[in-house]
């Protein structure tokens, strides 16, 4: 039987880079967090900079404003859609 390797690369994550449609790589994993952006507290504004990247450092951050609640890292499972592959 064959298996499926699911999961993604960082220029497939690179494409999701607007408001529209918001993928962020977190620790080598991917979350779409595109139906999240209109409710997180900080605005969306705070989010869609890192819309298609590397965003581990800015969200255990806050991009450098302090640190998410254990409430936000549980909220991320949510919006998990795989790893990152390679």
């Amino acid at each position: 039987p064959s298996t499926t390797v699911t999961g993604f690369t960082l220029s497939e994550i690179a494409t999701h880079a607007s408001s529209t449609s918001c993928w962020l790589l977190i620790e080598r994993r991917v979350f779409d967090v595109t139906t999240y952006l209109r409710s997180h507290p900080g605005g969306s504004r705070t989010i869609t900079p890192w819309c298609g990247k590397e965003a581990t450092k800015a969200f255990a951050t806050e991009d450098g404003r302090g640190e998410h609640s254990s409430e936000a890292f549980d909220l991320l499972d949510e919006y998990l859609i795989g790893p990152l592959l390679g």
